[in-house]
């Protein structure tokens, strides 16, 4: 039962960092984001891939994570 507790953890981790990216996200593509000039437009567009590439990563990682808790919690 420790490896679903250490899975679970590692679920929760990855959750969380995935919201810290989408708050990344909403920041820079919400209305709370100043007026960009051109200048700005291409680092900001490359960050919000990033994050968002990120989330990716992590929600994989997550459901991974969340499989593995489920197969031991049914003996699988």
């Amino acid at each position: 039962m420790t490896d679903a507790v250490k899975h679970a953890k590692a679920a929760a981790k990855a959750e969380a960092h995935l919201y810290v990216w989408e708050a990344v996200v909403q920041l820079l593509e919400g209305s709370t984001s100043p007026d960009r000039d051109m200048r700005a437009i291409k680092p900001i567009n490359r960050v919000i891939a990033i994050a968002k590439k990120e989330q990716q990563r992590l929600l994989a990682k997550y459901d991974r994570e969340l499989a593995k808790v489920d197969s031991q919690a049914v003996g699988k």
